[in-house]
């Protein structure tokens, strides 16, 4: 099962790679009784890893834990985004808020599978849910010093 920090992390490697966003296939892909067992192809993926979302009563996406973290990774893209806006370079975005948590992109292990026809990336990242709600605080309070002038 993937760490459920992961799930915040996609939109601020996102961001330390300069992109526009990440498509991302695996929603809601549900087992045929995801409420009572949770794993889409079990053991090979677990609980989580396959679907965001579960199949409500009504037919209607329920939330999950994993899904509110993307749901703050997208909120901490868009504040750095603002920042970006007021004028504070990528550059000084990664030095200050990126790379205390993130492994820098250039830096990240790159391991080819002869079995496989895509490399595995490796990113090295802090596990510690308090450095990003730590960040996210940062970002919030710089952004509203700009409010302030």
């Amino acid at each position: 099962q993937s760490p459920l920090i992961e799930a915040r992390l996609t939109s601020w490697m996102t961001y330390q790679m300069d992109m526009d966003g990440y498509e991302n296939w695996k929603f809601a892909i549900w087992p045929s009784d995801p409420w009572n067992r949770v794993s889409y192809k079990d053991p090979s993926w677990l609980s989580g890893d396959m679907f965001y979302v579960y199949p409500n009563h009504n037919g209607k996406p329920c939330s999950s834990v994993r899904w509110e973290n993307i749901r703050l990774g997208l909120q901490d893209y868009n504040l750095f985004r603002m920042l970006e806006e007021k004028g504070v370079s990528l550059r000084e975005m990664r030095e200050l808020y990126l790379d205390p948590v993130l492994t820098p992109f250039e830096e990240a292990k790159v391991e080819f599978d002869v079995y496989s026809t895509r490399p595995e990336i490796h990113f090295g990242y802090s596990r510690d849910y308090r450095d990003y709600e730590n960040i996210r605080a940062k970002l919030i309070g710089r952004l509203a010093s700009f409010q302030i002038d």
